[in-house]
């Protein structure tokens, strides 16, 4: 059975931290698939890992066929980082 095939087994079970392992381990055995990268990005950006899923994302060798997807994980990656200010500036405010 492939790793990709056991990432999407993984997936299919909502086990996206074992399906993140393996996807990385596909990458760091010199995988650049634009599926793989936007896949991994966003099991990347459910982890709260946002730098990493952007840095993932630079690799679409193709961004034009994926435009969609891509602008959906850079929105969430941008959601999440003003959830983070705010909750930061919050807690500031309090002290």
């Amino acid at each position: 059975v492939s790793l990709r095939r056991k990432a999407q087994f993984f997936i299919d079970q909502k086990l996206y931290g074992r399906a993140r392992q393996i996807l990385e381990l596909l990458s760091d055995l010199g995988s650049r698939d634009d599926a793989l990268a936007l896949t991994l990005a966003s099991l990347q950006i459910l982890d709260g890992n946002l730098q990493l899923a952007r840095d993932t994302l630079g690799w679409i060798a193709a961004p034009e066929l994926y435009r969609q997807e891509l602008t959906r994980c850079l929105k969430e990656i941008e959601r999440q980082e003003r959830v983070k200010r705010a909750t930061v500036h919050e807690k500031n405010a309090k002290i």
